[in-house]
């Protein structure tokens, strides 16, 4: 039974940097949505993409929470922990610092399982590699959505214009600024206008939750592999 509890450790503690993360996760995205203008079909798609990144670090973490044999376990958060961190800090701002207790939740988890690993030449080690694998996926997904983007051809002016029927409605206008500069020029017909230079394109979106999908299948089948690897492990503790 204390081998079985043993097994166990680092669980609770998994589950609770998922939670850290994803609460706060959800209720940025959700501020993100609701705040972002304007509210146009080609940042939608990209909209969703950035938030599915941003709550990728913690559903792997819960996937992993559920990994019977600790060391297959504890080599996985190591991974998902710096993903965590990277992803955190891809904010540019001080909200990345609410993610940080989720983050020192997840290695503490992860610390906590390899405390109890066997066989770590069979588990830990393998593990470790597929979880620096996964986050490598994940960083990808990152890379495509924040930073593959060109600056000077991804500036999208947009103006709010309202028709005759009094409906206001956002639409495109191209980016008539200098060199080094955006502007949608005097405004005809527009009440307001926007230019965006970081607007994120479907092909960068399609990207990047291709991304979130790879390694959250990599996680699964992991997962289905470290359950053929702790049989023997529960069926020693049956015979004692």
């Amino acid at each position: 039974m204390s081998e079985l509890k043993n097994q166990k450790r680092g669980t609770r503690a998994a589950v609770i940097g998922s939670a850290a993360g994803l609460i706060p996760a959800i209720s940025l995205a959700f501020y993100w949505f609701l705040s972002q203008e304007p509210n146009v079909a080609a940042q939608r798609v990209g909209n969703v993409a950035w938030a599915l990144l941003l709550l990728s670090p913690y559903v792997l973490a819960l996937v992993a929470s559920r990994v019977r044999e600790p060391g297959v376990r504890g080599g996985l958060l190591l991974g998902v922990g710096l993903l965590s961190l990277v992803g955190s800090f891809s904010t540019f701002s001080l909200i990345a610092f609410i993610f940080l207790p989720a983050t020192f939740a997840i290695w503490f988890a992860a610390v906590r399982s390899l405390t109890v690993a066997r066989h770590p030449l069979a588990t830990v080690a393998p593990a470790t590699v597929a979880g620096l694998l996964i986050a490598a996926i994940m960083g990808f997904g990152f890379f495509s959505l924040l930073w593959m983007q060109s600056q000077d051809s991804e500036v999208r002016c947009w103006v709010l214009t309202q028709g005759p029927d009094g409906h206001s409605t956002w639409e495109s206008r191209p980016n008539v600024g200098e060199q080094g500069t955006i502007s949608v020029g005097p405004l005809t017909g527009g009440e307001r206008s926007t230019c965006i230079s970081g607007i994120i394109t479907n092909s960068e979106a399609a990207m990047s939750i291709g991304a979130v999908a790879i390694a959250i299948l990599g996680m699964v089948i992991v997962s289905m592999w470290s359950g053929r690897v702790g049989r023997p492990i529960y069926g020693d503790s049956r015979r004692h």
